[in-house]
This record gives C-alpha cells, sequence and structure tokens, in this order.
C-alpha cells in the first residue's frame, strides 16, 4: 500500500529536505494516536490519517493505519513525520521491540540534523527519564582510553592530565602560555567536554620537562609524565570512559530504567553526532556549507583561516552524516544491510559487501557494522545499492560527490559507524539521581546515548 500526503500545501513534502537549514515542524493539536490497536484514543475510528507522499522511497514498505480524533489541525514540514514513520518501521523490524506513537512523539517541533543526537531515537516509545547532567563538573567524569601508551624514551612529553571547567582549546592555550610555545606543539588525541572532569594525554616538546610544575593549577593537575617518540595526533585514542550522574529524574520506576538499559545492551544507539559538533551557536554547518557550495566569502573573516575553515567543513560533513543515517534508518530499516555497504569488522579492518547472504549473518551476529559516509576525497568508496543510496542523499541535499575532492585535506573524507553499543554499561539510581559508567569507541557522543535516558525532547 502506498500512503500519501493530505495537505493543502503541496511544498510540504519530503522533497524539501534539500535545503539543509529548513526548520522543521509537526504540530498534531488534538491528535491522539495509537498505532499498536489502530484506533483513537477515544476509541472512535475515523478515516486514517495519510501521512507520506510518492515522493518518498519507503511508501511501499509499511502500511500506515493511523486513525485520528476528528478535531485536529495539521501545520508540518517533513522532520517530524520522518520520526513518525521510523517508529513505524521499528515497529514492523524483525527482532526489534514494538513501538507505539504517542502525543510526546506527535508534538515534535522545530529540528534539524544538528539536533538529531538529541532525540533518543531507540528507546523513544519508553517514557524519558528527564533529569538534568553537568550540574558541576564532578557529575560528568571522562577518562580517555589511550591507542597506546609512551615508551618512555623519545622527542615528546605525555603529560597524563586532569583539568575541569576548561575546553580542550582552553586547556591548550594555558599550556602554551605557561611553557611558552606555540600551540602548534602541543598535541591531544581527542577533544573532551568544558563541564567536566577529564583526564587524557597531551604530548609537549621533550625539552619542556622540566618546567611542567608551571602547568599545575586549580583548574589543571599533571598527574604523570613519560616521553615518547611521536606528537600525539587527533584520533590516538581507542575510547573514552565516563561515570556520569543525571540528577533530579523525573522518572525513578526501575522497570522502566531496566527496560531502557535493556534495549541499549541490545541494540546501542545511532551514531549521531553531538550538537555540540555542530558549535555553541549551532550554526558552524552553516558556515561549512557555505564555504562548501563557493560562497566562502559570504562567511566571517575568521572562519576563512585554514583550521577554522576545516573545522567549519568537517561539521558540514557531520551533517550529512546525520542526514544519511536517520534516512538509512527510515528507508532501509535497522537489520539489513545492503549490496556493496562498506562495514568495519569489530575486531578491525573495513571492507565492502559483496555476498549479501553471508554478511547478513555476520551483522546479525554482530561480527560486522555498516559505515556511513564522511563524504570527502578519500572516502572509502561503496558500490551498488549502498553507492546508489548515498549519490541519491548528496542529490537530495543539492550537492554532487565531486564538490568535496576539491578542497582536498580539508575534506579527505572516512567511515563512521551508524550504530554503537557501549561497552560495560552499568547504573545506580540513588533517590533522584542515576549514576551511569560505560566506556564508548573514540568520536561516539555519551550526550547522545544520554538522550536514550533522558529523552529530553518528550518532555512537556
Amino acid at each position: 500500500m502506498t500512503v500519501s500526503i493530505s495537505t493543502a500545501d503541496p511544498s510540504a513534502c519530503l522533497a524539501t529536505q534539500a535545503c539543509f537549514n529548513n526548520k522543521y515542524l509537526l504540530d498534531f493539536r488534538s491528535i491522539s494516536v495509537d498505532i499498536i490497536s489502530g484506533h483513537s484514543k477515544n476509541n472512535n475510528r475515523y478515516p486514517p490519517l495519510r501521512l507520506l507522499g510518492d515522493t518518498c522511497p519507503c511508501t511501499e514498505k509499511i502500511r500506515i493505519d493511523a486513525p485520528v480524533m476528528p478535531s485536529y489541525y495539521l501545520h508540518f514540514r517533513p522532520f517530524s513525520i520522518i520520526i513518525c514513520v521510523f517508529l513505524l518501521i521499528l515497529k514492523t523490524t524483525d527482532n526489534i521491540p514494538m513501538f507505539q506513537i504517542d502525543q510526546k512523539i506527535l508534538n515534535l517541533i522545530t529540528l534539524n540534523p544538528a539536533q538529531y543526537g538529541e532525540l533518543g531515537l531507540f528507546c523513544y516509545d519508553l517514557p524519558g527519564l528527564g533529569g538534568r547532567i553537568k550540574t558541576v563538573a564532578e557529575d560528568f567524569e571522562v577518562e580517555e582510553v589511550p591507542t597506546y601508551e609512551p615508551c618512555g624514551e623519545g622527542d615528546h612529553l605525555f603529560l597524563w592530565i586532569e583539568k575541569r571547567g576548561l575546553s580542550s582549546d582552553q586547556m591548550v592555550q594555558h599550556i602554551a602560555r605557561r611553557l611558552n610555545i606555540s600551540a602548534q606543539e602541543i598535541g591531544v588525541a581527542g577533544k573532551k567536554d568544558k563541564m567536566a572532569v577529564s583526564r587524557q594525554f597531551v604530548s609537549v616538546p621533550r625539552k619542556m620537562e622540566s618546567l611542567i610544575d608551571r602547568l599545575n593549577g586549580d583548574d589543571v593537575k599533571i598527574l604523570s609524565s613519560k616521553a615518547h617518540t611521536n606528537k600525539l595526533s587527533i584520533g590516538h585514542n581507542r575510547g573514552n570512559r565516563f561515570k556520569i550522574v543525571v540528577r533530579d529524574l523525573k522518572v525513578t520506576d526501575p522497570t522502566i530504567i531496566g527496560q531502557i538499559v535493556d534495549r541499549i545492551k541490545e541494540m546501542g544507539f545511532p551514531n549521531f553526532y553531538g550538537p555540540q559538533r555542530f558549535g555553541a551557536q549551532g550554526n558552524t554547518a552553516e558556515i561549512g556549507f557555505r564555504i562548501l557550495s563557493g560562497d566562502e566569502a559570504s562567511v566571517p573573516k575568521q572562519w576563512r583561516v585554514r583550521t577554522r575553515k576545516k573545522f567549519a567543513l568537517s561539521a558540514a560533513q557531520s551533517f550529512l552524516f546525520n542526514r544519511y543515517l536517520l534516512w538509512r534508518i527510515i528507508e532501509k530499516g535497522i537489520s539489513s544491510l545492503m549490496q556493496g555497504d562498506v562495514v568495519f569488522k569489530y575486531t578491525g579492518g573495513i571492507f565492502r559487501v559483496e555476498d549479501l547472504e553471508v554478511e547478513q549473518k555476520r551483522y546479525l551476529s554482530r561480527e560486522i557494522v555498516p559505515a556511513g559516509p564522511i563524504f570527502g576525497k578519500k572516502t572509502y568508496a561503496a558500490s551498488d545499492e549502498a553507492l546508489a543510496f548515498e549519490d541519491d542523499i548528496l542529490k537530495r541535499m543539492g550537492f554532487e560527490r565531486e564538490l568535496f575532492s576539491a578542497f582536498g585535506k580539508l575534506m579527505s573524507g572516512s567511515r563512521r559507524t551508524i550504530f554503537c553499543r557501549p561497552e560495560g554499561l552499568q547504573y545506580k539510581v540513588s533517590g533522584k539521581d542515576l549514576h551511569l559508567e560505560f566506556t564508548l569507541p573514540a568520536g561516539s557522543y555519551a550526550t547522545v546515548l544520554l538522550a536514550e535516558f533522558m529523552n529530553s525532547k518528550t518532555q512537556s
């Protein structure tokens, strides 16, 4: 069955998503839907609400039978429609729990891909726990898991540093000032949250060894140091261990909390880039898109410096990945590979899917995981159906793959797993506080995982 949009505004269709900065709003003023029973909650049957248009490739995959109360008003754009369809697809996917749309989901407002990480999609049918994070720095502890330990020899000095209340950039500037060296001489493996207590390696030239006591203060402490042969670079960490306290929970029911934990252990969570990836003002990706489109003259001068330009273009790549991931979940589901998919082995390694039947079994047994595109010159190429799907995502956004090659090392490209399962997830409830411990691979966002618990967008 193909379902279609019923609306007086023909522009309100999924095709309008090609514009990256559209505002997406769904306002179901009086809708109360029970998808499982197929009835509105006042138990009267009315003609089904028709949600998706022929422009959406997933329209033949599902039947939408969502009768609504007769008094309703529709003013919508695509994103909120996407969420409804996403949950319906999950409802019909093998080995995935039944989901139900409720009023909280229908009240979604004004979201774009920079905010996908706030949704908590895999636990959207469960009550959001609410709560607050980072009320004090000590409520958010992060410890880097290094890829390698310093060997004790070489021209660089690895400092095991604890910082609190400082961003990674502020920490680097602090070190540069105290040691009277350039920030370019300082290496880090990854950036850490500002409102947190973080422990991580930082490399400086070994000739500064006699001066490192200058770095100690209220915000920075040197816990140990050891020489190594190379400077640290972004990516030289395996992951991060977290100890987080969520304060003032709205829901403390142990059964609900247990259900959320069990689902995350089973399914993981979508590996979206979190909102902090897109800057404090949320507009870094927009600046990157202007540069990508050849309109660099329209961006503020500070963003034309190479390092800032690279950051803006990287945010645009992240934005496109978030868009790709949500559309993949919607149109392809979460239980199947595509022919030509690029996948990572959990034990290491990357390859393209050629024998779909064989690799599908490995995917379901958690030996491999699909890897979405960070579009760029050196992105590991997909093929067949997967390649066509990626190109279609770019086309909807108004870009061609060749455009990224023109930026060379500024947009080299890579691959990113589309789902993430935390290691060692443990929890404890103390009054209205939830204590969580887990480890995530490098590049995955704790705040995206926390959204599965807190479901902040469902709070009225």
